[in-house]
């Protein structure tokens, strides 16, 4: 008889608004959440579940949400014990470099938004004085989404279900979405259903989505993902 597939979760979670969105530029590292995004993070904690790993960006305003998240499923007393936030370099949004000190209106980034005209994806742009190249970019998130897909893989031999949140940043999220929808991540993951062209980006704060994840462990080599739910935003909608 075959046993029955154990079934995970990962949510998505682009961070809650902090000082830099509300400037209209690129956000600093150190920024922190703004009191409206502190309560938007109280409102999406309120509606997840509880997580038996939580990973978050290593920027302030990251760190900041996913810890809002966990103590408010600890106030409730249904939190994993021991749970903490791990928190994780290669969850950082990309580098702008020298665009990250202007205004999203100012001529420089008016400038750089014309090459989307060649077909880029805005995380595909190179920017002066950045710290990486889109390629770089790119196989940081290629090398962590494997390395949690492995944790998973582990938790379904153990006959364990697990749910991970994990905070990033709206580029971040897009270029994830983006490369499982067009197959870069073919090597240890498929979808269960037809790619979701154009991924939406994650344009609010604290949007949410939804993933589910299961293995064939007769096989065990590829994680079968299932989006569920796509930049969620119904939590902002709730009566505080």
């Amino acid at each position: 008889m075959t046993s029955p597939k154990v079934q995970h979760f990962i949510y998505f979670v682009r961070h809650a608004e902090c000082g830099g969105n509300t400037d209209e530029k690129f956000p600093k590292e150190t920024d922190g959440l703004t009191e409206t995004g502190r309560d938007q993070a109280k409102l999406l904690a309120d509606v997840l579940p509880d997580f038996t790993h939580v990973y978050a960006s290593s920027y302030q305003r990251a760190v900041e949400t996913a810890e809002r998240i966990l103590t408010v499923h600890k106030g409730r007393g249904s939190c994993t014990p021991g749970l903490k936030v791990k928190v994780e370099a290669r969850l950082k949004e990309r580098d702008c470099g020298d665009l990250t000190a202007f205004r999203w209106d100012s001529t420089i980034w008016q400038e750089k938004f014309k090459e989307l005209a060649t077909g880029k994806k805005f995380y595909q742009l190179e920017f002066p004085g950045s710290s990486e190249t889109s390629a770089d970019f790119q196989a940081k998130q290629k090398n962590f989404i494997k390395e949690m897909i492995d944790t998973l893989r582990k938790d379904s031999v153990a006959k364990k279900s697990s749910s991970i949140l994990l905070v990033s940043h709206a580029m971040y999220l897009k270029c994830i979405m983006d490369s499982m929808m067009d197959g870069k991540f073919s090597d240890f993951l498929t979808l269960s259903h037809p790619p979701i062209t154009d991924f939406p980006w994650a344009t609010k704060n604290t949007t949410c989505t939804k993933v589910g994840v299961e293995f064939n462990l007769q096989d065990g080599k590829k994680a079968v993902v299932t989006v569920l739910e796509t930049n969620s935003t119904k939590h902002l909608d709730i009566e505080k």
